[in-house]
C-alpha cells in the first residue's frame, strides 16, 4: 500500500488528523513543531501539555559529567577490531581487562555489550549497556543497541523505548537514528494507527496487558477479565485483550459472553488466528460443556508484536 505523504514536510509519512490543517494527515515531528493553542480539542495538544506542565513541575536536574579517555577508546576499537576478525577470544580478553581496570569509563562497558551480544547472551549484554548509559545516558548508539537487544529477548516496550531514545539523542542524519526512526514507524503501522495514543499511554495499558496475560496464564481468569476490561476501556480496538477475556470466559463457562468477546476481536481483526481458532472450539462445544486448556490458544502479545516488528525490520 502506497505511504500517505505528509502534507507539510513532503518527507515523512502522514499519521496524525490535523486540525489545522483541514483535518489531512501529517508526520508527527510536523505535528510537534506546528502545533499550538489554535489547535484547540486535538488528543495530541492535549496531551503534549499535559506532559509539559508535569515536566516542567520537576525538579531541575543536575547536568550529567561523563569521564572520556582517548587511549582507552582506541583499545575498545583495538578489541572489537580483534573480534571482528574472528578472534574472539583474544578481543573478550583485552576488554575484560579494560572493564577492570576502568570500570567509570563507559566505553569499556559499551564494547563489552557488543562482545556479549555476539555471544548471544543478551541478558548480560543488558547489564552492560545499562552501566554505559547510567555513565552516558546521551550515547545514542548504545541506546540503539539496547533496543535491538530488548528486540531478541522479545522485551517490545524496552525495544520502543530505547529506541524513543534513539530519536532523541542522535542526529537524524546517521543511519542507525534513520533505521530507529523507521522502526518507530512501523511500529505505528502495527499497533496504534487509528487509536489516538501516546506511546506513553500506550505502554500503561499494555502493563496492565501483561499483568492480564500473567493472572490468565495461572487460571486467575476472573481477575484477568477485570484487567483486559481495564485496557479496552482505554484502548477500545486492542484485539489482543478481547480475544483473551473470550477465552478467559470460556474457562469460567461463560459461553455467551465468551463468544461476544471473540466476535469484537474478530470484528477489529478478522484475520486474528488465536479468536479464529478459539471462536471454533467454542461454537463446537455440547451445551452445557466447557472447554479444556489444551484446546485453547492464547496469545503472548509482546513476542507476537516484536515478531512482527523483526521480519519487517530485515
Amino acid at each position: 500500500m502506497k505511504k500517505t505523504q505528509c502534507v507539510v514536510c513532503k518527507a515523512k509519512k502522514g499519521q496524525r488528523v490535523c486540525l489545522l490543517n483541514n483535518n489531512v494527515l501529517i508526520c508527527s515531528l510536523c505535528c510537534a513543531n506546528t502545533r499550538n493553542d489554535h489547535c484547540g480539542e486535538c488528543s495530541y495538544f492535549l496531551q503534549a501539555n499535559k506532559y509539559v506542565v508535569e515536566k516542567n513541575s520537576k525538579k531541575t536536574q543536575r547536568p550529567v559529567i561523563f569521564r572520556m579517555n582517548p587511549e582507552v577508546d582506541g583499545l575498545v576499537d583495538d578489541a572489537l577490531a580483534l573480534v571482528e576478525k574472528g578472534k574472539m577470544k583474544e578481543g573478550k580478553a583485552l576488554i575484560v581487562d579494560l572493564v577492570r581496570q576502568h570500570p567509570d569509563l563507559y566505553i569499556v562497558h559499551y564494547g563489552m555489550s557488543i562482545v556479549l551480544v555476539l555471544q548471544k547472551r543478551y541478558e548480560e549484554a543488558l547489564v552492560s549497556l545499562d552501566k554505559c548509559l547510567d555513565m552516558n545516558p546521551y550515547f545514542a548508539e548504545a541506546w540503539f543497541n539496547k533496543a535491538m537487544t530488548h528486540k531478541e529477548l522479545l522485551d517490545f516496550s524496552g525495544c520502543v523505548k530505547s529506541l524513543q531514545m534513539v530519536e532523541k539523542y542522535g542526529d537524524a542524519e546517521e543511519d542507525f537514528v534513520k533505521n530507529a526512526n523507521n522502526l518507530l514507524e512501523i511500529f505505528n503501522d502495527v499497533n496504534l494507527k487509528g487509536s489516538g495514543l501516546f506511546l506513553d499511554v500506550y505502554f500503561h495499558y499494555m502493563d496492565v496487558f501483561d499483568q492480564g496475560f500473567v493472572c490468565m496464564e495461572t487460571k486467575k481468569y476472573e481477575q484477568a477479565v477485570v484487567l483486559f476490561t481495564e485496557v479496552v476501556s482505554g484502548y477500545p480496538n486492542h484485539c489482543q485483550s478481547h480475544g483473551n477475556m473470550g477465552l478467559c470466559y470460556m474457562y469460567l463457562g461463560k459461553n455467551e459472553e465468551a463468544l461476544a468477546a471473540l466476535d469484537r476481536a474478530l470484528e477489529i481483526n478478522p484475520e486474528y488466528e488465536p479468536a479464529l481458532q478459539n471462536r471454533k472450539i467454542l461454537l463446537s462445544l455440547p451445551a452445557g460443556k466447557t472447554i479444556s486448556d489444551r484446546k485453547t490458544k492464547i496469545l503472548d502479545y509482546y513476542k507476537d508484536i516484536v515478531f512482527k516488528l523483526k521480519n519487517k525490520s530485515e
